[in-house]
């Protein structure tokens, strides 16, 4: 059993406004079975790449095992299939073969061109190619896109069935679902792991987010009252001050007393204002990290535009005859 450790890891590409990961931070058992999970476009894939070390990053990524990635790259599919997954990896061919018994599948596609197998043939001899030597650690990169329904249960039972963990992404709900043990989500530049498969991952983010959106409300309550506190104090003391010249059209309207008294009191009142200001501040600042991990999802709108265009034409039971005899039923539009 071995870790791998991702430590203050920050990416990001240069013509992307944010960070894809920004200082995240996360310990994987090798032994896990791990759905790596996140909206489109939040570095699903480029995780494992940067595993690979396939870009230049900021932080560390410390692992003890070897990566093999899903997808691999042929370079010539018109070879032997058998010939394609030599160049790729060296193997013995009862290994193989014993894969793809597991996988329910033919070995003797082995001996067929590459290009001439199905998408779903090729994801099997590829996947089979990722566990017939234990000691690599498998990135699965969407292995369901090419799979019909049966093929895409066979996969999730060898998988399933394999002693040994790995990482993959999938779209599927239902096959993260069936094969994975622990849930790595990408949630606004951050990695946050959850124990348990797709369902046990949504009922815990589910809570999760309910909780901090109840906080979130509770603190913008307080911030609307120590705004409105705020106001009020600075009015109190902005009035008090105006009472020492008393109002021009009013006689004998100005203070009778000690002006500097008034201001004076005017003065601590309006210091009070600000503390209470910089309070509001403080608390609003705790505000911007209490909504962390929960992202909005922009709702779904039509442009509709009305139409204003006239009807140009209209026909109803247009027919041609020959001979008295009508060529076609009568036709309507």
């Amino acid at each position: 059993m071995s870790k791998i450790e991702i430590k203050n890891l920050t990416f990001g590409f240069d013509t992307m406004a944010s960070l894809l990961f920004d200082q995240a931070n996360l310990v994987i058992d090798t032994q896990w079975k791990l759905g790596l999970i996140g909206r489109n476009g939040r570095g699903k894939t480029t995780l494992l790449q940067l595993m690979l070390g396939e870009y230049a990053y900021s932080g560390t990524i410390k692992h003890q095992v070897e990566f093999t990635y899903f997808p691999q790259k042929i370079t010539d599919k018109a070879q032997l299939t058998y010939e394609c997954l030599q160049e790729l990896s060296m193997f013995a061919l009862w290994e193989m073969e014993r894969e793809l018994n597991l996988l329910q599948t033919d070995p003797e596609i082995l001996w067929r061109p590459f290009d001439s197998l199905s998408g779903g043939e090729q994801t099997k001899v590829l996947l089979a190619l990722l566990f017939v030597d234990d000691q690599y650690f498998p990135l699965i990169d969407e292995p369901t896109n090419h799979l019909d329904m049966t093929a895409r249960q066979q996969v999730a039972d060898y998988l399933k069935a394999k002693k040994s963990g790995f990482i993959v992404v999938s779209h599927d709900r239902g096959f993260v679902d069936e094969v994975v043990d622990h849930v790595l989500s990408i949630e606004k530049s951050q990695l946050v792991l959850y124990q348990g498969n797709f369902t046990t991952y949504e009922e815990q983010k589910e809570k999760r987010d309910r909780y901090e959106q109840e906080q979130n409300q509770k603190l913008k309550k307080e911030i609307g009252r120590l705004q409105q506190s705020a106001a009020e104090k600075a009015e109190w003391s902005r009035g008090r001050e105006k009472d020492k010249q008393g109002k021009p059209t009013e006689k004998g309207s100005g203070a009778i007393y000690d002006t500097g008294a008034i201001g004076a009191r005017a003065a601590r009142t309006m210091k009070r204002s600000k503390a209470i200001v910089s309070r509001m501040e403080e608390k609003a600042e705790e505000k911007k990290g209490l909504l962390h991990d929960i992202e909005d999802v922009d709702s779904l709108t039509i442009n509709y535009q009305p139409s204003y265009h006239k009807q140009l034409l209209k026909v109803e039971k247009l027919q041609l005859s020959y001979k008295e005899q009508p060529l076609f039923s009568p036709y309507f539009f």
